[in-house]
């Protein structure tokens, strides 16, 4: 079969040494030689050529890739056997951190929009849902921790009459997820928590402390710890050009507590979101890129990383180049694309009445 490159590869080199992200698959691959970007499938080494089929660096020379992101789109808009809610029990939060973009409000939901919610998931999965995916945001969802654990546990109720699965999730900043918490959320169907962390402690408490001041980042890895053997914890690491040096502090920090095998770690960027901190948000260089994941042991040669194998690690790391680097193709359309309304018939045209004929005209002289 012939090959041809991706469409969706990103490659960067430092000096002999080539990095490649495949955007579409999240595929990862360092190699210890120089490779050009417009590489031919002919001009990959041949104990390479394995890995740059398995991880989508090349493709079949008659498959579109466009064409297939649109399809795949559309069949997972047009899935109405599962439903995925994200649910904000509480506008509250107990942290400051530096680039919030969020206006924090000691504002719980009411009892009438949690009833609402109860009754919207009890109309889907009479209609045919099959899975429900429930994810607790906030604010800091744990502030409103008896709302969150009524609404689990009468969501959990109306799957379970109706046949159908759930599972719920949650986004925290790790201060209030005591050993306690964590034993009860496994009880109610949690599977798991994403948490953040900056960098090691003198980066994370400088950039996530407390709304009163003082550092989280002794309370938050000592909750983590005690999570563990109830929920599967995943830590994301928003990354800018004020922490990007200092990843590999943390990941050392988790290694020398022995949990960094237990627990996986993305690597996010900070976006600009309205106008609000936007000081403190700047892009990471395209030079830093490869260097801050290297520096975590990120890349390994010559095999590929995906997020089911890859010792843990991950990062969305598209969001991390600026846009020039990436190809001007149309994107694929998004999840929340608008259905255009089906035109309407057009009414049949009213036949117009022929006219009367005119009366004929005596020649003159005859009247």
């Amino acid at each position: 079969m012939h090959y041809k490159p991706s469409f969706y590869n990103i490659i960067f080199r430092e000096g002999k040494t080539t990095f490649i992200f495949n955007t579409r698959l999240s595929s990862y691959l360092k190699i210890n030689r120089p490779l050009e970007e417009n590489f031919s499938w002919e001009s990959v080494p041949k104990a390479l050529k394995p890995h740059f089929i398995e991880g989508g660096f090349v493709i079949p020379v008659n498959l579109t890739e466009l064409s297939l992101l649109q399809l795949q789109n559309r069949i997972a808009c047009f899935d109405f056997t599962k439903l995925s809610l994200t649910i904000v029990p509480t506008m509250h939060c107990n942290m400051k951190c530096v680039y919030c973009f969020e206006k924090h409000r000691p504002e719980n939901m009411t009892k009438s929009v949690s009833d609402s919610i109860i009754s919207f998931v009890d109309a889907k999965v009479k209609k045919g849902v099959k899975a429900v995916d429930v994810t607790f945001f906030g604010g800091e969802p744990l502030m409103n921790y008896k709302l969150l654990c009524e609404l689990s546990e009468k969501i959990q109720e109306v799957c379970r009459k109706n046949g159908s699965q759930c599972w719920f999730s949650l986004i925290s900043n790790g201060t209030l997820l005591t050993k306690e918490k964590s034993e009860e959320l496994k009880k109610l169907g949690f599977s798991d928590v994403q948490i953040t962390m900056d960098g090691p402690q003198s980066i994370h408490d400088k950039r996530r402390p407390y709304l009163k001041g003082g550092g989280t980042f002794d309370k938050i890895i000592k909750n983590v710890e005690e999570a563990l053997p109830f929920l599967s914890v995943s830590i994301r690491c928003n990354i800018d050009r004020f922490n990007v040096q200092n990843v590999k502090g943390l990941v050392d920090e988790l290694a020398k507590r022995g949990i960094n095998k237990q627990v996986s770690i993305g690597f996010a960027p900070v976006h600009e979101i309205g106008k609000r901190n936007n000081e403190l948000i700047t892009w990471i260089n395209k030079p830093q890129l490869p260097a801050t994941l290297d520096s975590v042991n990120f890349f390994r040669k010559p095999s590929m990383l995906y997020k089911e194998n890859n010792d843990n690690i991950a990062c969305s790391a598209l969001p991390l180049i600026e846009p020039h680097w990436i190809p001007h193709e149309p994107k694929p359309p998004s999840c929340a694309f608008k259905m255009e309304p089906a035109p309407k018939p057009k009414e049949p045209k009213t036949p117009k009445e022929p006219k009367a004929p005119k009366e004929p005209r005596l020649p003159r002289g005859w009247d």
